[in-house]
């Protein structure tokens, strides 16, 4: 019997370098778990005083018992 795990990733998006020109992210490794089987569960929007993007994932996938 398969048993769900759940990961939990904070997606993070900046602007950074000269006057704000380059974007800064850690979207790959959210892609490369979702290719991998994992699932969005729920993502929320969040803030902070910074100049940037987040928003709190839950990923879950099924795996089978050991």
């Amino acid at each position: 019997m398969a048993r769900t795990v759940q990961h939990i990733v904070l997606y993070e998006r900046n602007t950074t370098g000269p006057l704000f020109g380059k974007v800064d992210d850690n979207l790959d490794p959210i892609n490369k778990m979702l290719e991998e089987g994992w699932r969005v569960v729920s993502i929320s929007p969040t803030s902070s005083g910074l100049v940037g993007v987040f928003a709190l994932l839950v990923l879950e996938r099924e795996v089978p018992d050991a």
